[in-house]
């Protein structure tokens, strides 16, 4: 059984010219099904993703913000995916290390550059002004 929690991708801040029919939900799963998953059952986290554009939209980097059950932020990061013209796919993502259990995911910006996801979870990395 899964529990679904929608994320809210596509303002126009996360991605200026994101399309609104890219759709990706997160996936909190209530069933262990893979051996690892039993070893680290906050370990990882389920991603389903369908582009209904009628066009690829290429490698697209979405910077997610985990927080915790009573809404404080705990740690943010990033992911990569191939947006192809039609397709659909499941996908299972490790869960960066954390202090604690998070309870839910939000987008915090698509782009097509990677240095603005890196930035945005890794700020040693970048030069700020």
């Amino acid at each position: 059984m899964r529990f679904l929690l929608p994320l809210i991708l596509l303002g126009a801040s996360a991605f200026a010219a994101a399309p609104v029919c890219l759709e990706v939900h997160h996936h909190k799963k209530t069933t262990i099904e893979w051996p690892d998953e039993a070893q680290y059952p906050d370990g990882f986290f389920w991603v389903d993703f369908a582009n209904k554009c009628g066009r690829d939209l290429g490698r697209l980097y979405v910077v997610v913000a985990f927080w915790d059950a009573q809404h404080h932020h705990i740690i943010d990061s990033f992911w990569a995916f191939d947006f192809e013209k039609g397709k659909k796919s499941s996908n299972r993502f490790s869960a960066p290390k954390m202090d604690r259990r998070y309870q839910s995911i939000s987008v915090l910006k698509i782009t097509k550059d990677i240095m603005d996801a890196v930035c945005m979870t890794d700020f040693s990395r970048c030069e700020h002004k």
